[in-house]
């Protein structure tokens, strides 16, 4: 469920502010154009290069004047590493300012805005916490700042993603300068950043408090923010505000709305004004809406939605992906218009991405050659995709090789502790070029989880603190769902590693609270019914008996909170350890104002349904209507979940048909739960004609599934026919093994569930979590380590 929800991209928001993707300070700030280092500050550039410096060298500067070396041949560089280390052991700002006046090496550089500004953009690319500090520090000491010196940081703050630095170098702007358009806007953009959706709806009052007009960029950051956060009724009022104030909606406002929309889900009108806009805006735009899209129809599996946005590319460019994806024959004759719409490394990562989720591993490495062949470069996302085929073929080598391969030398012992065995594979492509980035560390961390549990996630931090690069919210998504499917650990347990992991650029959302809450209903669930053949076959054998399980304490189960968001109304089970744990994420996403998403509202549902709460099911549901959400196949399994459950299989029918009307494609949930129902009731026949149904809609069975059939024979005790039901469906997951041929049916039963759990770990013991959250603390605080008390 998780996935369908999207993250959301940034391709627009990264055009808008000239960003780059995989080179970093490719462009300078517009506003230092104007501020190109002078005669003196260049000479000043020639001299040698202290960023390296010893700290032994420190005390020269606090001595006379008389024994300071000569200014001019210290770099703004070198003075800002000499700084930051100040900074860093200076406790008060006061100090501090004493003895940078003591020093001529240095004080020189506070005389003039231009130097600060170029200070303060050396100590925002290399320690950015230090930038606010830097400031006052210059204010102390009365140079008079111009606001190009709080734009220049707050660009360069931007690129790299500090974005609580950010807001505190502009907060530290309104107190000593007039406010620009520019300045405001990139306060906008770090409240987007940080989902700081409460203080995103007073920023157009602030723009009127500081007599600084707002323009179209201002809007769409806004409005994506808005989109983001599913609040439609706000998305339009802003949009009414933008026509208001003369900016009229352009291809590009309707390219934003495409771009966020996914966050609601597929909406052709939507779509259909995205599509009509794309010959009016730049290629490059064109090709992120159309990447968007792609995404969105391949993660619903719309083979008609993926043809159509395919469509709209250079034919030329996209046929190994339409031959590929489609399995169009390139022979026939051309269905698609022509297009000057280019491809990206993106749009093929993307189709690599959905070939390896339908475990297509040779049809994935068909679009990396197709890619190579129609003269596009990989890039970092190519290599993340390929992580994730390499990991589903089970060819960890391979995988870790080729990260490797991105890295630096001295990082091999990290590798060679994940190695498992060698592997005498040629790498996939050749990577040279491909800086390592946050996205392939974040792909290489699922795959190697999977292969040594938690205790994996320390090599892998440990490489990305060697090369700089911070986990981020991925990350620890990434993390916690691996503990919670694989690991099995308990929902209080997998807070403390979010506690662990929540800085200044890492903010509990959403999707972590996902996580949670799908274990403790999926919990609930177990509480309350319990597991395994045997409770249904009670129901139908005379010599069978199932103990029910007796009902939980309230204090264990989920209630319905009094407000709605941010999680859909489900409120966690009211005990000491849920209170302690739980409560600050949920306080903090309240704080921020964060609305229930997709995700959120289709939990809420299978709470609803685990309890048999119908009317409180139709009330969620009309909601997601309401809020524009687009219902999908998750929302309708609950509903269906609900009904089965409660014994009414003709409206859990009826509602699987109702989705199919809707446009959506059913998926083996859907069906799985009909059959589980029809178990319920003995009717096997029932289960094995909706088995064949879910077949012949082209849905290819999963182990759920097929042991649901199975316990439909078991439970009227038709042990023979259970037993030829799985060893005849057996090979729809893989080749049934020969030495379960004359086995028992139980030992058929429980080695096929190990298909389904093959990759289980079994449960984290408390003392296993409480060793490895210990060493990943101590890498984070590595990351750390550098950052100042920020003097204010």
């Amino acid at each position: 469920m998780l996935r369908r929800t999207g993250l959301l991209p940034r391709p627009y928001l990264d055009q808008t502010y000239h960003f780059s993707a995989g080179v970093k300070h490719s462009r300078l700030c517009p506003s230092c154009i104007r501020f190109l280092p002078t005669v003196a500050t260049a000479r000043r550039a020639d001299g040698p290069d202290l960023s390296h410096f010893s700290p032994a060298l420190l005390p020269s500067l606090h001595s006379s004047r008389s024994t300071d070396p000569d200014p001019s041949l210290l770099s703004h560089s070198s003075a800002a590493a000499l700084l930051s280390h100040l900074i860093s052991n200076t406790p008060t700002i006061d100090l501090l300012s004493s003895r940078v006046r003591q020093s001529s090496v240095l004080s020189t550089f506070f005389s003039h805005s231009n130097d600060v500004r170029l200070l303060s953009e050396e100590i925002a690319r290399n320690t950015p916490r230090h930038a606010p500090s830097l400031i006052h520090l210059a204010l102390v000491l009365g140079c008079s700042l111009h606001v190009n010196v709080y734009e220049c940081t707050s660009h360069h703050l931007a690129m790299e993603k500090h974005w609580d630095t950010l807001l505190a170098v502009v907060l530290a702007a309104t107190q000593h300068v007039r406010l620009t358009t520019r300045l405001l806007n990139w306060r906008v953009r770090a409240l987007l950043q940080l989902k700081d959706y409460a203080s995103l709806e007073h920023v157009l009052d602030e723009f009127v408090k500081y007599s600084v007009k707002p323009n179209r960029r201002t809007y769409h950051l806004i409005l994506s923010g808005y989109i983001q956060n599913g609040d439609l009724s706000r998305s339009k009022d802003i949009l009414h505000k933008m026509e208001s104030d003369g900016i009229t909606p352009d291809a590009f406002t309707y390219s934003l709305l495409a771009i966020y929309y996914r966050t609601l889900g597929p909406n052709s009108q939507v779509q259909d004004v995205a599509a009509a806009s794309l010959d009016a805006i730049p290629k490059n735009t064109a090709t992120s809406i159309l990447n968007s899209l792609l995404r969105m129809h391949m993660e619903a599996n719309d083979t008609d939605g993926i043809i159509s946005v395919l469509a709209q590319f250079s034919y030329h460019h996209i046929l190994p992906i339409i031959t590929v994806v489609t399995r169009m024959d390139p022979t026939a004759e051309s269905p698609f218009l022509l297009s000057s719409i280019m491809p990206d490394a993106a749009t093929y990562a993307t189709s690599i991405n959905y070939m390896a989720s339908r475990r297509d591993i040779s049809g994935a490495m068909h679009l990396l050659h197709g890619m190579l062949s129609v003269g596009l470069s990989p890039r970092s996302e190519t290599i993340t995709a390929l992580l994730h085929v390499l990991f589903i073929a089970n060819d960890h080598p391979t995988a870790i090789r080729l990260v490797a391969a991105i890295c630096k030398p001295e990082s091999a012992s990290f590798f060679k502790a994940l190695m498992t065995s060698s592997s005498h594979h040629p790498l996939p492509l050749d990577p040279q070029g491909i800086q390592p980035h946050v996205g392939i560390f974040n792909a290489l961390l699922k795959g190697i989880l999977r292969l040594h549990g938690l205790n994996g996630a320390v090599p892998v931090l440990q490489i990305m603190y060697m090369h700089q690069i911070r986990p981020n919210s991925s990350s620890l998504e990434i993390l916690i769902s691996h503990l919670v499917v694989v690991e099995r650990t308990p929902p209080h347990m997998v807070s403390r590693v979010i506690q662990a992991f929540v800085t200044s650029h890492i903010h509990p959302n959403l999707r972590h609270l996902h996580v949670i809450l799908s274990s403790i209903i999926r919990h609930e669930r177990y509480l309350l019914y319990g597991v395994g053949w045997n409770r249904t076959a009670a129901r139908f054998s005379p010599s069978r008996s199932y103990q029910d399980l007796p009902f939980p304490q309230e204090d264990v189960l989920t209630g319905v909170a009094e407000d709605f968001d941010p999680v859909a109304g489900i409120s966690p089970p009211r005990n000491p350890s849920y209170d302690k744990h739980l409560r600050p994420f949920l306080d903090s996403l309240a704080s921020r104002n964060t609305r229930s998403d997709s995700a959120a509202l289709a939990l809420r549902l299978k709470r609803d349904a685990t309890r048999l709460e119908f009317s409180s099911s139709q009330a969620v549901f009309d909601t997601l209507l309401r809020r524009g959400f687009m219902p999908n196949e998750y929302h309708y399994s609950a509903l269906m979940e609900g009904y089965s459950r409660s014994g009414d299989l003709e409206s859990a029918k009826n509602l699987l048909d109702t989705a199919v009307k809707a446009g959506l494609k059913p998926n083996a949930l859907m069906f799985t739960i009909l059959i589980v129902g029809y178990a319920r009731e003995g009717n096997p026949k029932q289960s094995m004609e909706t088995f064949i149904q879910m077949i012949t809609s082209g849905i290819r069975p999963d182990v759920p599934s097929i042991d649901a059939v199975a316990s439909a024979f078991f439970a009227v005790g038709a042990y023979k026919a259970a037993r030829q039901t799985l060893m005849s469906l057996w090979h729809h997951i893989e080749p049934f093994p020969a030495h379960l041929q004359e086995a028992s049916l139980r030992e058929i039963a429980v080695e096929f569930r190990l298909l389904e759990t093959k990759n289980n770990r079994g449960k984290l013991r408390e003392g296993e979590l409480h060793r490895a959250l210990t060493s990943i603390r101590h890498i984070l605080n590595s990351h750390s380590a550098q950052l100042p008390a920020v003097y204010t």
